[in-house]
């Protein structure tokens, strides 16, 4: 039974071609399965969005941080 969990990181898989047809007129054998294996990385795109919006919020909270003894200043001297 083949492996159903979903790729982490690395993608592969396998396909195994049988022929149908009989084989041909004067042939004394078979033809043989032809197989063949292909690999790739798989980007976990779900995982990499929620890296990007996490490190967006964490900017735009340190921007805050950062501008607020200014603006509290500026309230201060005009109230």
């Amino acid at each position: 039974m083949p492996d159903v969990t979903p790729p982490g990181v690395r993608l592969t898989a396998a396909a195994k071609v049988l022929h149908l047809l009989t084989e041909p007129p004067g042939s004394t054998t078979p033809p043989e399965p032809v197989e063949a294996s292909a690999g790739a990385w798989a980007v976990p795109w779900s995982l990499a969005v929620l890296v990007l919006l996490l490190a967006r919020r964490n900017r735009a909270r340190r921007k805050a941080r950062e501008a607020a003894p200014g603006r509290d200043a500026v309230q201060a001297a005009m109230g």
